[in-house]
């Protein structure tokens, strides 16, 4: 077992042409190897529930991607004040979301729908249609709906949120 630097001489970059291995095991390196790691920006736009974008100004996207698991943040503002119904859907995700085995509630994680009021709405997993993600469990308190309502989002607010899924 040899260290790579000690700590006042330590290497400025590492370029490799292969994975970064963990602890491989009689020579299967395949599950424990880092092989893929990734960071950058995406556009997110937040949907009515016919699919149309009704918010896509002050748009800032973050992500990072280790293997499959994508790590995605975001703030986005309303910016269509027509009149809207159905769930909130987010869109513009930075990678295809893994829905094999027939997974619906694919990722977790928070989204803040900022309407002005002082109210806010807080999501814990995200839903996938098919087409589109949204966030479910609306936990205003005295709401009784299930999912976050594209009327639920003010022309000119913000939303925030921050998710955590698998990727294809």
């Amino acid at each position: 077992v040899t260290d790579l630097g000690v700590s006042d001489a330590r290497w400025k970059d590492l370029y490799l042409s292969g994975g970064v291995v963990f602890d491989a095991v009689a020579g299967d390196a395949t599950s424990n190897t880092l092989d893929d790691y990734e960071e950058g920006s995406w556009l997110i736009r937040i949907r009515d529930g016919s699919g149309n974008i009704i918010g896509d100004s002050n748009n800032v996207g973050r992500y990072v991607k280790v293997g499959d698991l994508v790590h995605a943040s975001f703030s986005v503002q309303r910016s269509d004040s027509g009149s809207h119904t159905g769930n909130l859907m987010i869109s513009g995700w930075p990678f295809s979301v893994n829905t094999a085995s027939n997974l619906v509630l694919v990722g977790s994680g928070g989204i803040w729908v900022d309407n002005g009021t002082g109210s806010d709405y807080v999501s814990s997993t995200v839903y996938h249609n098919g087409t589109y993600l949204f966030g479910v469990m609306d936990h205003r308190i005295d709401s009784g709906n299930r999912y976050i309502k594209a009327t639920q989002v003010n022309n000119g607010r913000p939303v925030y949120g921050s998710y955590v899924y698998r990727s294809t």
